[in-house]
């Protein structure tokens, strides 16, 4: 694996400030220790939840086999591996966070425009997570104290019962204090929830194959899709769901890889992380729904909901309470730390990181997230919406950085106005524009019945519109890279 040369910005630079505060300053390289067991544990603690229980469980209860959901799953988190690593190697090479990174293609105050997209989804993202960890903590609740139940009574105005008002509370201050302690917090935090609902996993596999007797059953479940030209279709929708669950970290990894200690641990920790652990997390969610249907005769693609038919008090506040840390996992590294940088990008005077993730959390409870999930499809829906916002700005960003400037970006220009980066009163609208009606086409058809196959494959209608529409501009304007002179990146630290 080459080596890459990193960018070492001295640390009493004189950066814009307007443009920088100290959590959107580059990571000073002795500072950058992440190893790959860092990154591998984050990854597996985003994994590891009830959201990506039910979309793995989701694809066999739309009709798919088991080997057809592996497939369809694998395929999804290869492709999304390709861009991890791409913009993963930006934020370890320049120490930069995605919304600093986004401001070579978008301009010093334009990448203000993507980095609120991006901060928009994952605040609704927080905010379904955090609801769905929080039915998690009510169901312990209710197995610790019988009265707990008793508390059913809808809220007026809410939606909620008292009990799941008081379990949303609860679970949304407990992001507070994890947070409250900056990045440093959320790795060591996530140096052991990642694994946590393994544990709730591998004893629901062993009730599996008692229920079946044996693997055989579970393998046997037959697919509605009797031949290829029938299951392609819902492959690649499969693969358009499972890249808008992740599409969001395929555009932000920077915020985490600038702390990385070599570029060989964020490419192996990934690696390990997301398509390895996701295949075997999918893989038991999967043979367990399968279970479901042996025992109960329908799929149960919720493990809450399972694990509250056990009847087993002992069973329900052990896995409810490795389900509540596991989706406060999640939802830490996917959904907090991408929109508090986001929100400091846009003041960096009075927003920081703390404030940020504050500020996210606030805004997801006052979006009442849970009257999201009250449609059955909205999940689905969610994650159509999800990918076709981000994938422009994913290939925008990928055309500038690697094909336009094959990877070099002058650091400090990048913290500086009327520099390289400036564009047209810090705004590149060519980026903007693109940016714009790559989201339009990759939603329009949600809401224009004729045009419903766009939506379909949202993600990739998205990403392949900004891509070519991007690298075209890019040549007919002439440009091969902007003004960059090698000795301008920065002093070149380790690799």
């Amino acid at each position: 694996m080459a080596t890459v040369a990193v960018v070492d910005l001295p640390e009493d630079a004189r950066l814009d400030d307007a443009l920088a505060n100290q959590d959107l300053r580059p990571v000073p390289v002795r500072q950058r220790t992440w190893t790959w067991y860092n990154f591998m544990a984050v990854w597996m603690g985003m994994i590891h939840n009830i959201f990506n229980y039910e979309v793995a469980a989701s694809l066999i209860a739309v009709g798919m086999g088991v080997w057809q959901a592996i497939l369809t799953i694998l395929t999804g988190n290869v492709l999304l591996l390709v861009v991890l690593y791409l913009n993963g190697r930006l934020g370890r090479r320049y120490g930069t966070p995605f919304p600093v990174v986004a401001r070579a293609p978008f301009g010093v105050l334009g990448a203000n425009i993507p980095a609120l997209v991006r901060a928009l989804v994952a605040i609704g993202w927080f905010g379904i997570q955090a609801y769905l960890g929080s039915t998690a903590l009510n169901a312990l609740l209710a197995a610790v104290f019988p009265w707990w139940g008793a508390m059913s009574a809808h809220i007026s105005g809410v939606g909620l019962p008292l009990n799941g008002l008081i379990s949303v509370l609860i679970y949304w201050c407990l992001f507070v204090l994890v947070v409250n302690h900056g990045m440093e917090t959320v790795r060591r935090f996530e140096g052991w929830a990642g694994p946590v609902v393994l544990v709730v996993a591998l004893g629901l596999i062993v009730w599996a194959v008692s229920v079946a007797h044996g693997f055989g059953p579970l393998f046997a479940q037959k697919s509605k899709f009797t031949s290829f030209g029938a299951f392609l279709p819902a492959y690649f929708a499969g693969v358009t769901s499972i890249m808008g669950t992740w599409a969001t970290l395929g555009l932000n990894i920077p915020d985490f890889t600038r702390f990385a200690r070599s570029d060989r641990d964020q490419i192996i920790g990934q690696a390990l992380g997301l398509p390895l652990a996701t295949l075997v997390f999918s893989f038991m969610s999967i043979l367990i729904t399968s279970g479901t249907i042996v025992a109960f005769g329908s799929a149960i693609w919720d493990p809450v909901t399972l694990i509250q038919k056990f009847h087993n008090p002992l069973v329900i506040i052990l896995g409810a309470a490795a389900l509540t840390v596991a989706t406060l996992s999640v939802n830490v590294a996917a959904n907090i730390v991408s929109p508090a940088y986001d929100l400091s990008n846009l003041l960096p005077r009075r927003i920081d990181f703390r404030t940020g993730a504050i500020l996210t959390i606030v805004i997801a409870l006052v979006m009442m997230p849970w009257r999201l999930l009250a449609n059955p499809t909205a999940i689905f829906d969610l994650l159509g919406w999800s990918g076709g916002f981000i994938a422009p700005a994913t290939a925008i960003l990928l055309v500038d950085c690697w094909v336009r400037r094959r990877g070099h970006l002058d650091v400090a220009q990048l913290y500086r106005r009327n520099g390289i980066y400036e564009y047209l009163n810090g705004f590149n609208w060519w980026a903007v524009a693109i940016l714009v009606v790559g989201m339009l086409l990759s939603n329009i058809g949600s809401v224009v019945p004729g045009l419903k196959a766009l939506y379909t494959y949202s993600y990739f209608v998205g990403f392949a519109f900004a891509f070519l529409a991007y690298w075209g501009l890019t040549a007919v304007t002439g440009e091969a890279r902007p003004a960059y002179a090698p000795g301008a990146e920065g002093a070149a630290g380790d690799t």
